[in-house]
């Protein structure tokens, strides 16, 4: 049986993916493009030169993938059909050191065996697992040991004057910019809504503790609009 959040996110990120990574660029302000270097930067850092094996779950129309490509093989993989067709697309015929690959997967039920991966990333998606503990747990379990899992994802400002103004533009201004390019308000909506009520970075390393995931690095990013944690398997 399908589970009811992964059908309606399922159908909500397909009728979006046409215009998915323009919104994201004119949304964010080009702030998009300096986070994904960010993650690279903090990932090659952490394995210090060596070829990694990586697994970018909810990897979208794969912009993060791609970003990713030169540490090692790359495999991207998100249950978004029409936005696994984008990536694609967008890697068709590009140059990349390490193989690429795209896999359409649910998050929840990995196709891959156990200890397959020395790093696990997830941009912007683990607010959107159906149940997000057995998410995590899943994560884990193809994780290597002592591989490290990095999580990027919204977060509130906590600053007074640039949260109230980012709370206007996020809840406003964005789902009316964001319907208008891709034909989806609701979608908007539901953006901010589901970082609304979200976890907490707190809240999350707490949860990752408990799936076997020691959180050692948690950075805020662009006055605290995102969030960047780095955990290892023990």
């Amino acid at each position: 049986m399908v589970d009811k959040k992964a059908a309606v996110v399922r159908g909500m990120f397909n009728s979006i993916a046409w215009r998915y990574d323009l919104a994201n660029h004119v949304l964010s302000f080009g702030a998009d493009l300096l986070w994904r270097r960010r993650l690279h930067r903090r990932l090659s850092a952490q394995f210090a030169g060596k070829t990694m094996r990586i697994l970018d779950i909810c990897c979208g129309t794969g912009d993060l993938g791609l970003e990713l490509s030169p540490l090692g093989t790359v495999i991207g993989a998100d249950f978004a059909h029409l936005m696994l067709l984008r990536a694609r697309q967008k890697s068709r015929g590009r140059k990349t050191d390490h193989p690429l690959y795209w896999v359409e997967s649910d998050a929840l039920h990995l196709p891959f065996a156990a200890e397959s991966f020395d790093a696990v990333s997830v941009a912007f998606g683990i607010r959107n697992f159906e149940d997000l503990e057995a998410g995590l747990r899943e994560l884990a379990v193809v994780l290597r040991p002592y591989g490290i899992l990095a999580v990027l994802e919204f977060s509130m400002p906590r600053r007074a004057l640039f949260s109230g103004l980012y709370r206007y533009y996020f809840q406003s201004i964005l789902p009316l910019l964001g319907g208008w390019i891709t034909g989806n308000t609701h979608a908007y909506h539901y953006l901010p809504a589901s970082v609304n009520l979200f976890s907490s970075p707190a809240e999350i390393g707490a949860l990752m503790k408990r799936c076997g995931l020691v959180p050692f690095q948690v950075e805020s990013w662009t006055g605290g609009i995102a969030c960047c944690t780095l955990a290892r398997k023990e």
